[in-house]
């Protein structure tokens, strides 16, 4: 590692920190704080603003962050794909009136992808919705066919059924992180595969 990577390396801790802060926050309360999801734009704005400037100036403190793809054609798919998900996500709060899925959701899909970019964004929330379906499958099943009492749940004592409430945001949290880190990889995979 050398002085250059320090910065982009704090850039994405500081990701991987919303992220977390999201899925014990979202896990413990079924609420998002608003500070995740604007922080995460907010780091979004901060590597715009960088490729705006390299881009402009071409050298001095933006050398820093030379390991960023500081193409600005690029960030034009990467807010498309922003505004795609959030669309989805607005369209499922609005229908459901905010029964399917919370506010908070709304607001930190479609940052989590402006953040990680056009692929890795859609790949975040794909993989958000095959995590959520697969916990959601089994939490029905063990409490359908499990002798456990219904006390140690951490349901309200209740069962878990297709009405059941469970936060979405851990799972949105999850899919960006495996985007994050292996991402790139998984897309290689995919596209070697089709």
């Amino acid at each position: 590692m050398t002085l250059t990577d320090i910065p982009v390396l704090l850039y994405y801790f500081t990701f991987a920190s919303l992220l977390v802060v999201a899925f014990v926050y979202d896990l413990k309360h079924k609420l998002l704080p608003d500070f995740v999801s604007y922080g995460i734009i907010l780091l979004f704005l901060v590597r715009f603003l960088f490729a705006v400037s390299f881009r402009v100036w071409g050298f001095g403190i933006w050398n820093l962050f030379v390991n960023w793809k500081l193409e600005i054609g690029n960030y034009f798919y990467d807010i498309l794909a922003s505004v795609a998900i959030l669309a989805l996500f607005g369209g499922i709060w609005f229908f459901s009136k905010g029964t399917a899925m919370g506010f908070g959701d709304v607001k930190l899909a479609p940052a989590i992808a402006l953040f990680l970019g056009f692929q890795k964004g859609v790949l975040a929330v794909l993989f958000s919705f095959w995590i959520g379906a697969v916990v959601g499958i089994f939490l029905i099943m063990i409490t359908r066919f499990s002798n456990i009492p219904k006390s140690d749940f951490g349901n309200g004592g209740r069962r878990f059924s297709l009405k059941s409430e469970i936060p979405f945001g851990p799972f949105l949290a999850l899919g960006g992180m495996i985007s994050l880190l292996w991402g790139n990889e998984l897309l290689t995979w995919y596209f070697n595969l089709i």
